[in-house]
């Protein structure tokens, strides 16, 4: 067993660059269209949020590029992706999206491969990391849906890649391309907007010069913004509030801290559990006390949500702490939330997350412990969702596609760490 492995290493580091590249594109290319030939959900049950999508993308065809759902403002470039594609593939725009996304995420699968590489320079590393992204079920199990999940874990991934790149070559260029692929990852999903203090921090610690340290931050946050523009000023114009990305924060921490929630939460309905959510999303939901508030325009809408959750916080003091306490613990355990889940699915997902997570916890203290520098972004990143967790709501994918790629190097470090104890690679 030791030597088949070692031979099969051997044999992976001595490929060319571009076979090495290619293989991992192809094999991530063709487990998702096997996947998907297997499933038998269409790309739109999976997940509800695929339905206002296709709705957005027609909206913007027809010439309204008004992206209000009533809970927010919609984050702009998935609606425009689609549009796009439908634009150009016509009657076919569904396999045309479908091959997109298989595309982008075979090639972070690749990007994968090369941030471990970065990170920790051994083989094993970089090819166990990239194997398991590409079979891991909660990556393997969105990307034939037509939702924000997978292209913003694709353009997070290479995000983190060149900004890695940046720490270690100190070379604008890979600061300004994890700049315009940090962007498109906040215009897919905004939750990641959380992260950019902490990458102007990171600029700073690991800049050069007091002149250089301040330009570079600079230049990362004005690329960015300058990304902000189009839909910002059209949302501007429309709703008179100038967006990064989406809008509803104040909504969103509503349904995070509401007794809506609660309820959803800790006595879960048996049928229709999404139902709950019709007192952000309907314009005739009636608030005791505030009316149809939905109706508001976004900004006095905005406004009354977060007084809703502040009153509610204040009145029930006890279920609020009881809240965050389970969104913290939820933030660290592996898996699905068992009452939300059936037996068999948490099962499968406890199975498959929990050497992950146990095994990427221990290689990120071992490799902070060795290069304090070097693995602060992971920490900061993992501060990051905990404070989303923490402020809004326990919400599994939104962990899954920020961190779970990243862990899965941390796990594939850890298990080369106690191989390598073993005496067991050469």
């Amino acid at each position: 067993m030791k030597k088949k492995l070692n031979s099969f290493i051997y044999y992976l580091e001595n490929l060319s660059k571009f076979s090495q590249l290619g293989l991992i594109f192809s094999l991530c290319l063709i487990s998702r269209i096997i996947f998907r030939l297997c499933h038998p959900a269409d790309n739109f049950e999976l997940f509800a949020d695929s339905y206002r999508y296709d709705i957005l993308s027609d909206r913007i065809l027809n010439g309204n590029h008004d992206l209000d759902f009533i809970a927010f403002i919609i984050a702009p470039l998935y609606p425009y992706t689609t549009a796009v594609v439908k634009y150009i593939f016509s009657a076919h725009w569904m396999f045309g999206l479908q091959s997109f996304q298989f595309i982008l995420v075979s090639i972070s699968a690749i990007y994968v491969f090369l941030l471990a590489d970065r990170l920790f320079k051994t083989s094993f590393i970089s090819w166990l990391s990239t194997f398991i992204y590409i079979l891991y079920p909660f990556t393997l199990y969105y990307n034939f849906t037509f939702t924000q999940e997978t292209t913003f874990q694709c353009y997070f991934i290479i995000t983190v890649y060149y900004l890695i790149s940046y720490f270690q070559k100190t070379d604008r260029f890979s600061l300004a391309l994890s700049a315009v692929f940090f962007s498109l990852s906040y215009l897919t999903k905004s939750h990641i907007l959380l992260f950019a203090p902490f990458i102007a921090l990171l600029i700073l610690i690991h800049s050069q010069g007091v002149m250089k340290r301040w330009t570079n931050v600079i230049l990362f946050t004005g690329l960015c913004l300058l990304f902000s523009l189009p839909g910002g000023l059209n949302n501007l114009d429309k709703h008179e509030v100038y967006t990064f990305s989406s809008f509803g924060t104040s909504t969103f921490f509503h349904n995070g801290n509401s007794s809506y929630y609660y309820e959803y939460l800790f006595n879960p309905p048996e049928e229709n559990r999404h139902d709950y959510l019709y007192y952000i999303f309907g314009e005739d939901f009636e608030f005791p006390g505030y009316g149809q508030i939905n109706k508001l325009p976004h900004k006095e809408k905005s406004s009354l949500h977060r007084e809703l959750a502040l009153n509610w916080i204040k009145s029930n003091p006890s279920d609020f702490l009881k809240l965050k306490a389970f969104n913290f613990y939820a933030f660290f355990r592996p898996g699905l939330n068992k009452l939300h889940y059936s037996f068999p699915m948490w099962l499968l997902g406890l199975i498959c997350s929990l050497p992950i997570y146990i095994l990427a916890y221990y290689g990120i203290f071992i490799s902070f412990r060795e290069n304090k520098k070097a693995h602060l972004w992971i920490l900061f990143l993992m501060t990051t969702v905990l404070l989303f967790f923490i402020i809004f709501m326990a919400q599994n994918r939104f962990r899954t596609i920020t961190l779970d790629a990243f862990y899965i190097i941390y796990a594939s470090y850890s298990v080369h760490y106690f191989l390598s104890k073993k005496k067991f690679l050469l």
